[in-house]
């Protein structure tokens, strides 16, 4: 009787041991793959505007006003005297600038927030939204708080009301065109 109940607690030994082993050397997980916030191919988005409470920055494909078929750049800025228009053409590093947002891509999806995390996050009084416009039609986004240290941004789909957290470096770059896209 003490035999078998000793070769069974040193098969358990043996088999717990083999299993820490294996746990122990398995290689870590890549990380998972993003998640899709706007689902399109590149080349898709014809204009992106980003609207805050006194400024609009619209980036299109033609100009409105030379009507010539590449990246320009408008900057509205609304201030007391009178508003401020100015437009230019963009550089080359537009086009990857835009492509960032086509098909954009989220580092987390956070579902439909309720209203304490939409206040948390700093999606319930946001006056910032960023519009992109395809072929399909206009996507709307309002912006949301930065993250501590990487400065990522919370978006919410106004189509759809889902929450994401994204990459805040393309936001940022859109928020400073003059010293980013301008055709030097």
């Amino acid at each position: 009787m003490k035999r078998v109940s000793l070769v069974l607690y040193l098969g358990i030994l043996l088999a717990s041991l083999a299993l820490a082993y294996f746990t122990w050397v398995e290689k870590p997980k890549k990380p998972g793959e993003k998640v899709t916030v706007l689902p399109c191919k590149k080349g898709d988005v014809l204009e992106l505007t980003y609207e805050a409470e006194n400024q609009a920055v619209t980036f299109s494909k033609k100009s409105r006003h030379s009507g010539e078929s590449s990246w320009w750049v408008e900057i509205a800025r609304v201030s007391e005297a009178s508003p401020v228009i100015e437009v230019f053409k963009a550089n080359d590093r537009m086009q990857a600038g835009i492509d960032k947002f086509c098909p954009w891509k989220a580092l987390r999806s956070l579902g439909k927030l309720e209203q304490g995390k939409q206040e948390e996050f700093g999606l319930t009084e946001s006056v910032e939204s960023l519009t992109i416009e395809q072929a399909a039609g206009p996507r709307t986004f309002r912006l949301g708080a930065a993250t501590f240290g990487p400065k990522d941004r919370y978006v919410v789909d106004d189509e759809t009301s889902e929450a994401f957290l994204v990459a805040g470096q393309g936001l940022r770059d859109l928020l400073g065109p003059k010293s980013r896209f301008m055709e030097r």
